[in-house]
């Protein structure tokens, strides 16, 4: 329901259903890159004008992070009227 709900609020639509599962494999690839890579996590949400939310998990956070940066660049997003 995260990924469907990102994807609505980049795109202004609902994903379809093979879309949803590009997102959905995406998610578990990113997850399992930083969980074998917990230091590849720890610098990717070292940048950023905030410090990070030591709260959430860092693995997880990294992930979510990387698929939110696929959503953005995605060019249905970018040029989204």
């Amino acid at each position: 329901s995260k990924l469907v709900w990102a994807f609505e609020e980049t795109t202004a639509r609902v994903p379809q259903s093979a879309e949803a599962a590009v997102l959905a494999r995406a998610l578990v690839r990113e997850r399992a890159h930083f969980a074998a890579n917990p230091q590849a996590a720890v610098a990717l949400l070292a940048s950023g004008e905030w410090p990070r939310d030591a709260s959430l998990p860092t693995v997880e956070h990294a992930a979510w992070a990387q698929v939110a940066a696929l959503l953005l660049n995605l060019s249905e997003t970018v040029t989204r009227n």
